[in-house]
This record gives structure tokens, C-alpha cells and sequence, in this order.
């Protein structure tokens, strides 16, 4: 795609939110998606070029660097608005090894995460994303003059010309409005037409290798909740007002992580073609003496790593300034061929492009992308093979309820082999293998697969097991044992239930709020009914994985009871479903909903067995932290001490070499 898609979250507003009564529910922010295009995707000239030669906003790493278009959004009149920045590093992280990318979302500013974040007041470390994303090594985000920690360790400072730029309207040749870089008191509002403030925005901000997305957060008027039993509202917000709003070209699904923002190349082995891991391949910059060096390439780009390890796909990116570069890569066991002494093999053609030889021209970079694929010979002539690895994963829900299993695998065209399983007897039993290889979603040449599933079909207490199989590059077959990947349950569409706490409680008042697993402000909320019953329509559920949270009011403020996963309401809630048959996963609004006015025939039960894990929200805080603060023990936004062990995460890494990797997900056929 050329035109990338996200949800939109970055500068800031920092506002705590208002103290609620008997008669509302919790705040909920709700997000807007909104359009964006990479500056170098036509060029400096033709993106982002700078207006009026002010200094602040010229920049050489234009790669890093999107226009944010907010023409034709609209939002309710008078709203206070928060933009965000959502980072998904690359090589992906999973530190609570539930399957699924772990993502951050910042405000770009360490004041305005706290208030975001905990806006109750709490003094929590973890509340300021920003600071654990500047000190994170495997992620070194930064604006301007941001100190951050590069991956060899070392500390470095974004440049002036990173931060987010705005104007108050698109007209990007309007000289009497010229760009604003925001600060920390920047705030953001629509008038009494539901107009933003400002039009227009280029953001540039630094990430190893990260992908991102945008999301634009508001807070809507509190407004008595309804006092139906059984039926939701949203969080004090009349039921029916709020969606996961489509913009024109634009549908929820696709406000999810498209873009990669730096160069990309591959190493791979010129015989097996393989992807090669472990590489060192170290990027040399024309000096002024006309020399290429590794050492004046590092000084005058500052914020790579050089020389880069390839990742387990092959991968290798540098993010540098306009100039003269050279490629040099080394491993033991290979030799980088002269242009005379090596042809396309094969299947090379379908997989690589941009051959990049030991007398290969030199690299140009001028504004726009240079990707560069490098084949090695094998001394011996004999083609090597690499373990395949799952490099990312990622899950979430189609307009028709489907599941969508999205991600990447070191080796192109790897097979996807998905499995319905059930252990509901205490014995796993498997169906029959579905096998998706290319053309039916399987991974593309890059390694990028996207299958589709009917959710519809599963059975209560089912899910998903996938696995991965290699082919061989040269003979296009099948080869070796398929990969094990992760076991994963389904994504309901509607959510009906009754809540029950990590200890197998009921609970019969309070409300239960739908989060983003990157987020601890809720998308929405459903009252819990005097019998524990709460239901939460389509429109109001996120299209990604999302937690519930179950909250009673203490003192003005909303608290945590107890946070569940999908798993955790699907196994505490399977009797009531089967039961009722609860279609979870067809989607419905809140006013063609079936279930709105029903009143189940079931009858929950007032204790039922505990979930078997620890409760993830406890009563009592350490450290003088409140209830909220208390955060699941494997969220990653909340493992800021835990620095030493994303420096162990996965093998295996996007690349490229010079301005950013643009990758973006397949357009599904929806």
C-alpha cells in the first residue's frame, strides 16, 4: 500500500480525567483512525518538503519522518484530544510469551504519559512510557533532544528535526501559518463543529527498526448511565453513539502496524537461497578524503548500529543521511562474489531483487529508499540451511467476525498449518490440519503470511494451534518437521457474560471495561447488572486482542477488581454460553442485538472454581501504589526494570540499508 493507514496517537494533551458519581461510569477514550503517508515514499521533493526553509523542520532522514492528514474527521463539538504514538519493535518482543507482538503507546512526552496512563494521580514508573522507551535498547525512541540507549549500548540524542510539526491547516504553501513543533503543553481541541484545531502534521521520530501507528483518543461527555439490567452502556455514554468509526477508504481493520521506517536488505545463502543469519554487515560512508569508512559512516550517523547482525531472516537496516555508502558483509563459511563470478540462481529472482555485489556500484542516497539484497557463495558450494523462526505474530478480527492470523517467519514461502484443538476432557484432541502455503495466505517472499479463519465455526472451549513449515527455495517442496508456534484462542465479536472474579466470585455491580493490551484506559465499559450479567456489543470491541477489566467505584475513582484474558472469560463464562448459544462471534450493534432485552433462562452460579493463575489485581499495593497501578506482572509496557532481558529478544531482524523499510501488511479481501 502506498498510502499507510493507522490509528493516530502522539503529541499530547495532558488532562486528568473528571471525577465521576453514582449515576456514570468510568472515562473511556474513545480513537479515531487516521491517514498517513511516509514522507520519502515520492521523494524529499514531492513529501514533506520544508516550508518556508525554516531550519527547525529540515531534516536528511526523511525515512523516519509521515504526514498525519485529519481533513474529513470529524469528532464530537468541544473535545479535549490526545495524540498518541504506538511502537512496535522489531525484531517484536514478547515478554509475557502470550503469542502476540508486544507494542507501546506514547504521547512523546513523559508529563502527558502519566496523566494518559494513570490518570489518577499515581507516581508510578510505568506510567511514563516515553522514559522506558528512550532507556530500552531494543527500541531507542526519540524526539528532539531525547538522550536514548542505541543496542551496542551507548547513549545518543535525536536531533533537532525530530518532533511532531503541525499546522493549523493543510495548506502546506499557506506562509502566514507556518509549522509549530508541539511541546509538552501542546493541547489539542475540536470546536463547537467538531473541527480539530490543527489540519495537518508531520511527525519524525527515531525507533530501531520499529513499526508504528497513529491513534487520535478523546474523552466524550459523561452522561447518566442506562439502568437496564443487562444492558451495556458506554462508560456513562448513551449505547449506540459510540463506534470504531470508518473513515472514507478507511475500516477498522485497518488501523493496525503497516510500516517498518527503515531500509531493509537481505543476506542469503546464493545456492540453498536461504536468508543467513548472523552477518555482519557494516555500512561505509564516502569521507571527505574519498575514502569508504566504516568510522566516518558511525560519526555522522550517530543513531545506527554499525556493523548491523543480520536477524534470523537475513535482515539488516542502517537509517543514515544523504551520501556516497558501500556495503561490506562477513561471515565465516562465505565469500561476497564479484558481479563476474556469480549469476542469478534459480528461484533467487522470485525472492531477492537489488543484487548487491563486492563491485557493485556505489549506494546514492538521495532522499529516497535504498533497499539492497546480498548473495554469499558457501565455500564448499554446498548450500546451507537455517532453523526456521516465527519472527512476529499478530491476531485480530475482520468485518465479518473472522479471526486473522497475521505476522512474518524467517523463510519465504513458509507453509501455515492451523489446528482446532479442545482440552476441555483434560486431553488436547486436534482436528484435521488446514495447510495455507502461497496464494492461500501462506508467507509471501518476505516471509509475511495472513490467513483467515471462520470463527464461527468453533465449538465452545476451542482454539487455535499453529505451526509453521518450510519449503525448500530451490525445488519449491516441503521440507523438514513442521515448526511448533503458539496455542491461541478465539476473538469474540460480542461480548455477554457474567463476571466473576480471578477467584471464581461473582460480581454484582461495578462495570466491565474492554482494553487494548497496550492500553490502561478503557474503549469501553458495560455496567454489571444485580446479577452479575454485563454485554458488550460489535461496535464498542476492539478488532484487536483486547483484556477485560472489572471496576467499582472507591471514593470517586474507578478500580480494578480483576483483569481477565479472552481465555479467562471464554473458560469462566463456557457453561452460560453453550447454554444461551451465545453467537460470539457474528457480529451485532447495540440496536439489532437479539439478546437486549432477554433474560436468560441461566442462572449463574454465585462461585465457581478460580482461574488457575494468581490474580493479576490485588487489594493491597506495595510501594504506596494504588490498586490501578498494579499492573499485570507480564505487561510489557510495565517491565521497565526489565531492560536486561529484552536485550535476549528473538533472533532475527528487519533491515535494510539507508533510509527507512517501508513493509506493510497484505490488503486482505475482506
Amino acid at each position: 500500500m502506498k498510502h499507510m493507514w493507522a490509528l493516530l496517537i502522539l503529541t499530547a494533551l495532558f488532562f486528568p480525567l473528571q471525577q465521576v458519581n453514582a449515576a456514570t461510569g468510568p472515562d473511556i477514550w474513545i480513537p479515531r483512525c487516521v491517514p498517513f503517508t511516509h514522507c520519502s515514499d515520492g521523494g524529499v521533493n514531492t513529501r514533506c518538503q520544508p516550508i518556508n526553509n525554516d531550519t527547525i523542520h529540515t531534516s536528511s532522514h526523511w525515512g523516519h519522518r509521515a504526514q498525519l492528514d485529519f481533513t474529513g474527521i470529524t469528532i464530537p463539538p468541544n473535545q479535549k484530544v490526545v495524540l498518541l504514538e504506538c511502537v512496535r519493535p522489531w525484531p517484536p518482543l514478547d515478554e509475557n510469551g502470550n503469542g502476540e507482538d508486544d507494542w507501546y503507546c506514547t504521547t512523546g512526552f513523559s508529563e502527558s504519559d502519566k496523566q494518559f496512563n494513570c490518570p489518577n494521580g499515581s507516581t508510578s514508573p510505568s506510567c511514563d512510557v516515553k522514559t522506558f522507551l528512550n532507556k530500552n535498547p531494543k527500541i531507542s525512541y526519540g524526539l528532539a533532544g531525547d538522550s536514548i540507549i542505541l543496542p551496542d549500548g551507548t547513549s545518543s540524542v535525536a536531533g533537532d528535526t525530530y518532533g511532531i510539526f503541525h499546522k493549523t491547516n493543510a495548506n502546506l504553501n499557506d506562509v502566514t501559518d507556518p509549522f509549530r513543533r508541539a511541546g509538552a503543553s501542546t493541547q489539542i481541541t475540536t470546536d463547537a463543529n467538531g473541527k480539530l484545531s490543527i489540519s495537518y502534521a508531520e511527525v519524525q521520530t527515531y525507533a530501531i527498526n520499529a513499526f508504528r501507528k497513529y491513534v487520535l483518543y478523546y474523552v466524550p461527555t459523561q452522561v447518566p448511565t442506562q439502568g437496564v439490567a443487562g444492558q451495556a452502556g458506554v462508560g456513562g455514554q448513551q449505547q449506540g453513539t459510540l463506534v470504531w468509526p470508518n473513515v472514507t477508504g478507511v475500516s477498522p481493520e485497518s488501523c493496525e502496524f503497516t510500516i517498518g521506517w527503515d531500509p531493509y536488505g537481505r543476506v542469503f545463502d546464493s545456492i540453498s537461497l536461504e536468508p543467513i543469519p548472523n552477518v555482519m554487515v557494516s555500512l561505509n560512508q564516502k569521507n571527505p578524503g574519498g575514502l569508504f569508512d566504516a568510522s566516518y559512516a558511525k560519526s555522522r550517523n550517530a543513531l545506527i548500529t554499525n556493523p548491523f547482525v543480520s536477524g534470523a531472516s537475513g535482515d539488516f537496516s542502517f537509517f543514515v543521511e544523504d551520501g556516497d555508502y558501500s556495503l561490506t558483509p562477513n561471515v565465516a563459511g562465505y565469500t561476497h562474489p564479484l558481479t563476474a563470478g556469480w549469476t542469478t540462481k534459480g528461484n533467487a529472482a522470485s525472492i531477492y531483487s537489488d543484487f548487491y555485489l563486492s563491485d557493485s556500484p556505489i549506494i546514492q542516497q538521495r532522499g529516497k529508499v535504498q533497499h539492497r539484497d546480498i548473495p554469499l557463495i558457501p565455500s564448499n558450494n554446498q548450500g546451507k540451511y537455517y532453523d526456521l523462526v516465527v519472527v512476529s505474530s499478530n491476531r485480530k478480527v475482520g468485518s465479518n467476525g473472522e479471526l486473522l492470523f497475521t505476522g512474518s517467519v524467517s523463510h519465504p514461502f513458509a507453509e501455515v498449518i492451523i489446528e482446532v484443538c479442545n482440552a476441555l476432557g483434560g486431553t488436547e484432541i486436534c482436528g484435521k490440519q488446514q495447510v495455507f502455503g502461497r496464494g492461500r495466505g501462506g508467507a509471501d517472499k518476505e516471509g509475511s503470511y495472513s490467513v483467515k479463519l471462520d470463527q464461527s465455526l468453533l465449538q465452545p472451549g476451542d482454539y487455535y494451534k499453529r505451526s509453521f513449515r518450510k519449503i525448500d527455495l530451490a525445488s519449491n517442496q516441503s521440507i523438514g518437521e513442521a515448526v511448533a508456534g503458539a496455542t491461541y484462542s478465539s476473538i469474540p465479536s460480542y461480548i455477554e457474560g457474567y463476571a466473576y472474579d480471578a477467584n471464581g466470585n461473582l460480581i454484582t455491580e461495578g462495570f466491565a471495561g474492554v482494553y487494548l493490551l497496550s492500553m490502561q484506559v478503557p474503549s469501553a465499559t458495560s455496567p454489571i447488572d444485580a446479577t452479575g450479567r454485563f454485554m458488550i456489543a460489535s461496535e464498542l470491541i476492539p478488532k484487536e486482542a483486547y483484556t477485560i477489566k472489572y471496576l467499582r467505584q472507591e471514593g470517586g475513582v474507578f478500580v480494578p477488581i480483576s483483569e481477565l484474558t479472552i481465555e479467562d472469560y471464554l473458560k469462566q463464562n463456557n457453561e452460560f454460553i453453550t447454554a444461551e448459544k451465545i453467537a460470539l462471534y457474528k457480529p451485532v450493534t447495540s440496536a439489532t442485538n437479539p439478546r437486549r432485552n432477554i433474560t436468560p433462562s441461566f442462572v449463574p452460579q454465585q462461585k465457581i472454581s478460580a482461574l488457575p493463575i494468581s490474580p493479576q489485581i490485588t487489594q493491597m499495593a506495595p510501594d504506596g501504589q494504588s490498586p490501578e497501578d498494579i499492573k499485570r506482572t507480564n505487561n510489557p509496557l510495565y517491565l521497565i526494570g526489565a531492560i536486561s532481558l529484552l536485550l535476549l529478544g528473538g533472533a532475527g531482524g528487519l533491515i535494510a540499508l539507508h533510509m527507512y523499510r517501508k513493509r506493510s501488511t497484505k490488503e486482505l479481501d475482506m
